[in-house]
């Protein structure tokens, strides 16, 4: 069975893999033809050597109108704001490797945010966080070190242990 299906004669339409781009130009082999083809995809990938694309072919003109196997970078840019909505639903960012987010400061207003992480890793210069009811923080271990010096004031403080309860200093003052 072939992989190339004859719409009307003198019309071409196949898988084929690439062999060289020059910005929107491909040289392409399908089977064992060489064919030099155009992008004409509705989004903005950047095909690589080696990808198995979708073209359309009439006379001497041919068109990647798809990719079916892809290494390639599809890049969407804005030259200003660009905002992304889902008027009646939600929107989902998958990846299997990675989702990264650049900028110089990002904003996330919610009326409720949860993080669910194997492990979370967080390093900031500075960390100021305000909590106007309760915070609350379940552990099966806690360890704080801190390099020089912590301070901790409140109305009250609560401190109990089941066991052994160990402070160790040069100098402790009490009252």
């Amino acid at each position: 069975m072939s992989d190339n299906i004859g719409i009307e004669l003198g019309t071409l339409l196949t898988q084929a893999r690439v062999l060289d781009v020059e910005g929107r130009a491909l040289k392409l082999q399908a089977g064992e033809r060489i064919i030099a083809a155009n992008l004409a995809l509705p989004y903005p990938y950047k095909p690589q050597v080696g990808d198995t694309v979708l073209v359309i072919a009439q006379g001497e003109s041919a068109w990647v109108i798809g990719v079916i196997e892809g290494t390639g970078l599809t890049a969407f840019s804005a030259p200003a704001n660009l905002e992304l909505r889902a008027t009646r639903g939600r929107i989902v960012l998958n990846a299997r490797d990675e989702i990264e987010i650049k900028a110089r400061d990002v904003n996330i207003n919610a009326d409720n945010a949860s993080t669910f992480a194997k492990n979370l890793t967080q390093q900031v210069e500075n960390l100021d966080t305000s909590v106007a009811g309760l915070a609350l923080l379940r552990a099966r271990e806690e360890r704080t070190e801190i390099e020089q010096s912590s301070i901790l004031r409140a109305e009250n403080i609560n401190q109990r242990a089941r066991k052994e309860v160990k402070i160790d200093g040069e100098i402790i003052n009490l009252g």
